[in-house]
């Protein structure tokens, strides 16, 4: 999933990055009715009040590992958000950077979240509103999959207003932390006057998205069914916790809890390897629903202490940096980091989780560039380490070498348009400080 930046462009605030994308969609079931480690030995009536509302806020897809929202401790950091065409031309003013996509017609507002609120008001339309981040991976499949169908444009256009947030500007970033966005992409519809109706999380293809954005339109829960889905099969705890870090994602604290203690409950053991999820889950919601980075750092430690074999020890490690940076202690951020390094200088995953968190945190140029050159090598064939050090070469000042970088990144792509896009805005910056879309 992806991290909330902070409200300013060169840095991150930093909420969840690597979360995982938002699940929301309850894809196969991972275990057998009646196996140990289930609901069973939970009275019908608890697991009724457990299970019941998992699906208060997702959509169908996982926020970000890079798709689920649970925190994962998969090879790339970003889950749930780039933003393929969606990469807009860098300027400073929203009204002259249209969005660039070559198929899609959506009618993006160009303008102000207040001000979209007051067009929805004059229209008679409500407000659909998507936070991503033009390097949001999940965000890109949306922009070139979803909003690029006739009918998503079609819905988009005759019912809503519709917005594109990016976290990387300012003020976007305080409208995604005013609705507690957990992971990238996060799509809201909201009534004229802001209230949320609903919300899906990650990427969602067009015949769905047009299914449960009509249905949260007329009034519906799109998590509703996956609800009903739990409360019907209390013996699957795989889809207890999906259904529990839909909660999560949809800032709702209280929902997640008891679903989380309900898995704690039904297997204490951890032999289904929840466990691990739940721990870094409550670590999240200290860090971005109570702001609390300080209290933050030591529980992402005790996860990585509890569960050091385990691939979310990496995410919780990569976190209690990002806190680090958050509460004002950039050395002992550092330290972090180095000592990741230090222990996985031939790991592509390490290489690839360090150059994110450097990219996305724009912090420790020399250490995210070290890194994603490092892990190209090791793994050649995989476009995001170019592309890594591309951004970090290019944040750094050096644009001849993200300009040969982005040429790999391409090569080893197949020519994927975000990267083409993406290396066209850093070929026409001029020189100074680099901007970002």
């Amino acid at each position: 999933m992806i991290e909330l930046p902070s409200t300013g462009r060169g840095r991150r605030a930093g909420f969840a990055g690597n979360m995982g994308t938002v699940a929301v969609c309850a894809r196969g079931r991972l275990r057998k009715r009646g196996a140990r480690g289930t609901l069973a030995g939970v009275p019908t009536r608890t697991q009724g009040a457990l299970l019941a509302a998992a699906l208060l806020s997702a959509a169908c897809g996982e926020t970000k590992r890079t798709a689920e929202v649970a925190p994962s401790g998969d090879r790339r950091e970003p889950p749930a958000s780039d933003s393929a065409e969606r990469s807009r031309v860098v300027a400073p003013d929203r009204a002259e950077v249209p969005r660039e996509q070559a198929e899609a017609k959506v009618p993006w507002f160009r303008g102000s979240f207040d001000e979209a609120l007051a067009a929805a008001r004059a229209q008679g339309k409500l407000v659909f509103v998507e936070v991503g981040a033009f390097w949001c991976p999940p965000c890109q499949r949306l922009d070139e999959e979803t909003f690029s169908d006739p009918k998503v444009v079609a819905l988009l256009s005759e019912r809503f207003v519709p917005l594109h947030l990016d976290v990387e500007r300012s003020d976007d970033a305080q409208v995604a932390e005013r609705y507690h966005v957990m992971a990238y992409p996060t799509m809201l519809v909201l009534e004229t006057g802001g209230l949320e109706k609903g919300r899906i999380v990650d990427f969602v293809p067009p015949d769905a998205f047009v299914e449960q954005v009509s249905a949260i339109a007329a009034g519906g829960n799109v998590l509703g069914r996956l609800d009903a889905e739990a409360a019907a099969k209390p013996d699957d705890l795989e889809l207890a916790y999906r259904v529990a870090h839909a909660h999560m994602l949809a800032a709702d604290r209280a929902g997640a809890e008891a679903r989380y203690a309900a898995i704690e409950l039904a297997d204490p053991k951890g032999e289904l390897g929840l466990l691990p999820k739940v721990a870094f889950d409550r670590a999240a919601m200290i860090e971005k629903l109570d702001g609390d980075c300080e209290r933050a750092v030591g529980a992402y430690r005790d996860v990585a202490r509890r569960f050091p074999d385990h691939p979310i020890a990496l995410s919780a490690r990569r976190r209690v940096a990002r806190c680090l940076l958050r509460f004002g202690k950039p050395e002992a951020a550092r330290t972090e980091i180095e000592a990741l390094l230090r222990e996985g200088e031939e790991d592509p995953r390490v290489l690839s989780n360090v150059a994110w968190f450097c990219f996305r945190n724009r912090a420790f140029l020399d250490l995210g560039r070290s890194a994603a050159e490092k892990g190209g090598a090791i793994a050649s064939d995989d476009p995001d380490f170019p592309y890594l050090a591309a951004e970090l070469a290019f944040l750094s000042g050096d644009r001849a070498a993200a300009l040969r970088h982005m040429d790999r990144a391409i090569a080893a792509a197949g020519g994927r348009t975000f990267y083409r896009t993406r290396r066209a805005e850093m070929a026409a910056q001029g020189p100074g400080r680099p901007a970002l879309p």
